[in-house]
């Protein structure tokens, strides 16, 4: 077993243990943005390996937590739209998705899982717009060779 797969399979066991993420948990903090930071990244993870596991509704629980804790993140939206579009529920997805694209211009892969739900509403001038902007910013960041 390689040391990734014996820490992965480790954080699993103690997802399983905490009882995934209760989003109505108080959590205590230091008192100081970095304990905050840091536990949101804890969130952001668990969410991730949730909704690798394809348990949407507990990984939203996460990514929302993590929001609260770092309402700075990019990430967390972004996690969070994209389980929102795997449950069906677009609107949500795109709200998060706009967020983390403001938290974070040029976030290449939140403009290409907005035009999928956008696709996914029927909003084809939208998902166009958001294709235009992901071919635009894909080029600008293409070095010549």
């Amino acid at each position: 077993m390689t040391r990734w797969h014996a820490g992965w399979v480790a954080f699993t066991l103690l997802l399983a243990a905490s009882g995934g993420c209760d989003s109505n948990r108080r959590v205590r903090t230091a008192g100081d943005g970095r304990t905050a930071e840091i536990l949101a990244t804890i969130e952001l993870r668990k969410g991730v390996a949730l909704r690798d596991r394809e348990d949407w509704d507990t990984a939203i629980a996460c990514f929302t937590k993590a929001i609260r804790l770092d309402p700075d993140n990019p990430h967390s939206y972004f996690g969070r739209g994209f389980a929102y579009r795997k449950t069906g529920e677009d609107d949500k997805a795109i709200r998060d998705y706009t967020v983390a694209i403001r938290l974070k211009p040029g976030f290449l892969v939140a403009y290409l899982d907005r035009s999928w739900a956008y696709r996914d509403k029927e909003e084809f001038y939208l998902q166009i717009k958001d294709l235009s902007e992901l071919i635009r910013l894909i080029s600008f960041h293409e070095t010549p060779v």
